[in-house]
């Protein structure tokens, strides 16, 4: 079967098109998926490019391997459908459509992968596989942060770096639970984000940006890229700063409440560019140049 290789962390020339073994099922709770969609994210960036300086550099090479990827078939995060499950699968059967991830594993840019049903991998309908290949990195994650408990109806929240796959995740679950939102991010992709309805939107570079004022309930920074003292300074006194710094984690039943809220049109992930197969390097170095809007994704499987 055909996969994406990385032999050596680098940029997207690092990565190759290649014959390699096809999977089979090992245990008796494993899935075998033809995956049908990859979402290309900040993770697979970071993993892929070693490009995090400091102690974190070298924490992540312990976890992902010291000199090359220790899982050299790449991509974290997909969507698919099932062709065989072990025996004791109790959560999908064959032919059912799937969307997952798998971060440490890795593996989703391949004809197939095995995912055990133990990790976070959901059932989803065939009509929203496409949108719902965007719910388990960018949705999740925001999930963690903007939810039910932090969030309540028309509280003000202000999101830093609103455009990623994180931030407009973040804008679209505010949003969902009455939130007025302010998204930061590049004037130029203002219109890109309207569907997603933010109350307001400034740019990152304006003056507007740097005269802050402390009116919003919530500060969000989706990207790590803003110090604790700018995101403070436009908090409201006993209001709540969340970073994206914070780890967070997969969690099997809140991806299941996404997925239901997209098939309820509640959501609408957005995805900026959907990749054919054979052009997987220029979809990475999309990915790498540190611009995309949204989610990008690579179509394995167009049938």
């Amino acid at each position: 079967m055909k996969a994406i290789i990385q032999s050596r962390y680098g940029d997207e020339t690092t990565l190759k098109l290649s014959d390699v073994r096809r999977p089979s099922i090992k245990k008796p709770t494993d899935i075998n998926v033809a995956i049908k969609y990859v979402n290309l994210t900040a993770g697979d960036m970071h993993i892929n490019t070693m490009d995090i300086g400091g102690p974190m550099r070298l924490m992540m090479k312990l976890i992902f391997g010291w000199k090359r990827p220790r899982k050299c078939i790449r991509g974290i995060t997909g969507s698919g459908v099932v062709i065989e499950t072990g025996a004791a699968v109790k959560k999908v059967k064959p032919g059912d459509y799937v969307t997952f991830i798998q971060s440490l594993n890795a593996g989703a840019l391949a004809d197939a992968m095995i995912i055990n049903e133990k990790r976070t991998i959901q059932q989803v309908s065939k009509v929203i596989l496409e949108a719902a290949t965007t719910l388990p990195f960018g949705y999740l994650s925001a999930m963690h942060f903007i939810n039910a408990e932090t969030i309540k109806p028309g509280m003000k929240v202000l999101i830093l770096g609103a455009s990623g796959s994180v931030g407009s995740a973040a804008l679209d679950i505010a949003v969902q639970f009455g939130a007025s939102v302010t998204a930061v991010l590049r004037a130029k992709n203002f219109d890109k984000i309207s569907t997603l309805n933010p109350h307001a939107t400034m740019d990152y570079q304006s003056d507007a940006f740097n005269t802050p004022s402390k009116m919003y309930d919530v500060v969000f920074d989706a990207v790590n890229k803003y110090s604790k003292k700018t995101a403070l300074s436009w908090l409201k006194p006993g209001g709540a700063y969340m970073t994206i710094k914070k780890t967070t984690r997969e969690d099997p039943m809140k991806l299941n409440q996404l997925i239901e809220w997209l098939e309820a049109g509640k959501i609408q992930p957005l995805i900026e560019h959907v990749y054919p197969k054979n052009e997987y390097q220029k979809a990475h170095r999309h990915l790498y140049q540190g611009h995309k809007v949204g989610n990008i994704l690579i179509q394995w499987d167009p049938t």
